[in-house]
């Protein structure tokens, strides 16, 4: 059985247990770290292609919502501080270093536009290491070194929902809708390849 397989089962039977997002977070992110721990797995999806720089949706649970997508990046991508709305999402480092940022919202969220923010961590995120963000939850990354790989899961597709974008040093909020805050708006589709996979 591939490792991929073994993967979405354990998130599949995290889910069906039924307990709380913090719990699910934990399992999620335990399952993926696993994952992670081989080098090669992405391998089965033709990738990394070299010099591509693009997000890959992997695989969509029909039934229980989550997605799970890969990206390749450029040395130094920057995506702002942005929360992921109602959903939650565990980022994990297949090659490659991002630089993590987090940050909570303390303002009282009455001005539209408005909000301040409050740096809580800032940390570097290498191969094999994963980070949880729970809804609502603020973050911030740039990537190091040219070719890095994430693998992300989310409880959700984020385009399907309103999210903020923010500027911390303007006390701005911006609301949007899309895939990704640092300039990708598409995603190459390999679930046919999953499928190939996972059968």
């Amino acid at each position: 059985m591939s490792g991929f397989k073994k993967f979405v089962g354990s998130v599949q039977d995290a889910y069906n247990q039924g307990r709380s997002e913090e719990w699910l977070l934990f399992r999620v992110s335990d399952a993926l770290g696993t994952l992670l721990q081989d080098g090669t797995f992405l391998g089965d999806f033709g990738l990394p292609i070299a010099g591509e720089y693009q997000t890959y949706l992997l695989y969509k649970d029909l039934e229980r919502g989550f997605i799970v997508t890969s990206s390749s990046s450029r040395d130094q991508l920057y995506r702002p501080p942005h929360d992921h709305g109602p959903t939650w999402a565990v980022y994990g480092v297949y090659t490659g270093e991002i630089r993590m940022n987090r940050y909570t919202r303390v303002d009282d969220r009455r001005r539209e536009g408005y909000a301040e923010l409050d740096q809580v961590a800032d940390f570097t995120a290498q191969g094999g290491m994963v980070d949880a963000i729970v809804a609502g939850g603020i973050h911030e990354l740039r990537y190091s070194g040219d070719g890095g790989v994430s693998v992300v899961v989310r409880s959700a597709d984020p385009a399907e929902f309103l999210r903020g974008r923010y500027k911390p040093e303007e006390n701005k909020v911006e609301m949007f809708k899309g895939v990704s805050t640092g300039g990708r708006h598409e995603r190459k589709d390999l679930r046919e390849r999953t499928a190939k996979i996972l059968s």
